[in-house]
């Protein structure tokens, strides 16, 4: 069987818009959990990663979101839930949002352990 190890963060985030009066503020706060396997013959490491949480737009929306992570690719899924004045609108349903990230380099590639003098 192999060998696993699990980390776990917390990530604060945050997101801020302004263009003339018209502002967005939208902070949030996500867990992370890290898994990383490594293969009982080879030695090499494979990672991947999800993530649970949700942010809050001011005075707007809830939103809580899911990311799973794998080699260099994110994929999230989240649901805008009204919760200003405009949920009258739309019967207070939300909409979900998918989103796809890709980040290079791999974050779950072993860094190399190669050393010049």
């Amino acid at each position: 069987m192999p060998d696993a190890s699990m980390e776990i963060a917390v990530q604060p985030m945050g997101y801020f818009a302004y263009q003339k009066a018209a502002y967005d503020y939208m902070p949030g706060l996500l867990f992370r959990y890290t898994l990383h396997e490594q293969s009982k013959y080879t030695g090499l490491t494979k990672g991947a990663a999800f993530s649970l949480g949700g942010y809050y737009r001011i005075q707007d929306a809830f939103i809580p979101t899911l990311f799973i992570e794998t080699d260099s690719f994110a994929f999230g899924l989240s649901y805008d839930l009204t919760t200003s004045t405009l949920s009258a609108n739309n019967y207070s349903r939300g909409g979900f949002e998918i989103s796809l990230r890709y980040v290079n380099p791999n974050p779950f590639k072993p860094k190399s352990q190669a050393r010049f003098y």
